[in-house]
């Protein structure tokens, strides 16, 4: 009898070691599932930095040749459009003054109700998004607020 009770000892013993070593294969499975995923997260992100810098459709341009007059007391919104180089692009008022009324955003917009007759000429500086050199264009302006 003595000799069963050692042999059911060995096989409870057994079943723990196993239980033992399948806690172990499991665990670098659950590690390389992280690493994997970690890895596809960053090559979407490199993927995309390098979408948005190679993204240039040619040349800055300046589209927007010239500006339509304003009118004394009326409220106007005019956009400024570029194409070409690496978008989103900024916009500065580089050399002359807006007449009373009128405001520029970096947006591009030119807007706002003229309050006196003007004739003035403006600069415009258009800037691309490109790294690590970015593309910029300067383009002239006349600007007139008429009477009604």
């Amino acid at each position: 009898m003595a000799a069963k009770k050692k042999s059911a000892s060995k096989k409870k013993s057994a079943p723990k070691k196993k239980t033992t070593l399948k806690k172990q294969k499991s665990s670098p499975k659950k590690k390389s599932t992280s690493l994997k995923k970690k890895f596809k997260a960053l090559v979407k992100k490199a993927t995309a930095l390098v979408t948005r810098t190679t993204r240039s459709a040619g040349p800055l341009t300046i589209i927007t040749e010239s500006l339509p007059d304003f009118i004394v007391g009326q409220a106007k919104k005019i956009s400024i459009q570029a194409s070409g180089g690496t978008p989103p692009y900024a916009f500065q008022l580089t050399q002359g003054t807006l007449p009373a009324g009128l405001n520029f955003n970096a947006k591009g917009t030119l807007y706002g109700t003229g309050t006196q007759p003007t004739d003035t000429t403006i600069f415009i500086k258009v800037t691309d998004s490109a790294r690590p050199t970015k593309a910029n264009l300067t383009q002239a302006y006349a600007l007139r607020v008429d009477t009604p």
